[in-house]
């Protein structure tokens, strides 16, 4: 009871997280800053540091060429941003079952849509991505080898490349 007491809160705030790597991708870095902040006051992990450095980070560089633009952009530094964190462990496995779940009904959408229509491109085309997505690797070009032929010259009918 007390673990959950304690894990609880991390759940209901991991989108903080979220939020502050997407904000950081779209360069609002002061923003991003705002809310990994916020998460890390309830799960101090490397990621959420990381992140944090680097959008200071950003926003240095955004300041130095302000005023000296050569050498901010003098070099071509690497950085790397952690999209996922440990947090996300603690939600459980549940969004692998919902994965699973999703993508079998997909598919079975998919495969109904092509038997109502068999010329219906799209139906074709789509399942032939979720399959992937599943890891059916033969059904996937089965499905994309019969979108080939209901539509060759289609630009949206998936391709083989030819070596």
């Amino acid at each position: 009871m007390f673990l959950k007491s304690v894990i609880k809160p991390i759940i209901n705030d991991l989108d903080l997280f979220g939020f502050g790597v997407r904000l950081y991708q779209l360069g609002r870095y002061e923003d991003a800053l705002d809310f990994l902040s916020a998460f890390r006051e309830k799960f101090p992990s490397r990621e959420v540091f990381n992140n944090i450095g680097l959008a200071r980070y950003a926003l240095a560089v955004r300041h130095l060429a302000e005023y000296d633009r050569n050498r901010a952009f003098q070099y071509r530094l690497s950085t790397i941003l952690d999209t996922r964190t440990e947090a996300d462990k603690l939600r459980g496995d549940n969004t692998q079952q919902q994965f699973k779940e999703n993508i079998r009904e997909a598919i079975r959408e998919f495969k109904a849509a092509s038997e109502k229509d068999p010329s219906y491109l799209p139906a074709r085309v789509n399942l032939s991505s979720a399959l992937i997505l599943a890891e059916k690797y033969s059904e996937a070009m089965a499905a994309s080898d019969e979108a080939l032929t209901i539509s060759k010259d289609d630009p949206q009918a998936p391709r083989r490349n030819q070596p």
